[in-house]
């Protein structure tokens, strides 16, 4: 049997060739979003298209408005919105963002999850009410987000601190899971 995951198998369809990083489909299916080393590209589900909407947080996260009309990444001075053509770029919350920083839109488009510093954020979609939800762990990854279809609650991930000393002095790689989580997005 082939194995779907191999370059040369029949069922891969290329698309372009890309820098790599964080990918998300558009809502609708028609586009995709790829975060590389540097930019925010586009690009349409047939291959066509390809073009850099702007600069971004290297390999951060990416995500779609769920009309499919907004994109919403980090850099380094905060999580912004922008047309998927590139205009209208806004900050919607400062923060300390970093590579590994996730978003997630909720189902109503109306508010922004974000990961930061082991922090799981809330912002409107409009930039205001932004504010810690809870505290995702003490690991050193961001947590990967996900809302509920009814936009009252959240899901993800809590991974552990990475790496722990033995007790010959040694560092070895941490042998525990990330545990999962639900809270609600009111805080309750």
């Amino acid at each position: 049997p082939r194995i779907a995951g191999r370059r040369d198998h029949p069922a891969l369809r290329r698309l372009h060739d890309v820098p790599g990083g964080h990918t998300s489909w558009s809502p609708d299916g028609e586009m995709l979003a790829i975060v590389d080393l540097e930019f925010l590209w586009v690009i349409n589900a047939d291959g066509t298209g390809f073009r850099a909407v702007n600069r971004s947080l290297p390999e951060a996260g990416v995500a779609w408005s769920p009309d499919g009309r907004l994109l919403a990444f980090p850099d380094s001075a905060g999580i912004y919105v922008e047309e998927v053509d590139g205009a209208n770029r806004r900050l919607l919350a400062r923060c300390d963002c970093d590579y590994d920083t996730q978003l997630a839109w909720s189902p109503d488009g109306g508010t922004i999850a974000y990961s930061e510093s082991q922090y799981v954020h809330l912002v409107h979609s409009d930039g205001t009410g932004r504010r810690a939800l809870t505290r995702a762990g003490d690991g050193s990854e961001s947590p990967d987000l996900s809302w509920s279809p009814d936009g009252k609650q959240i899901a993800f991930t809590r991974a552990p601190v990475p790496y722990v000393m033995g007790s010959d002095g040694v560092e070895r790689r941490n042998p525990d899971n990330p545990d999962l989580f639900v809270i609600n997005t009111d805080g309750s």
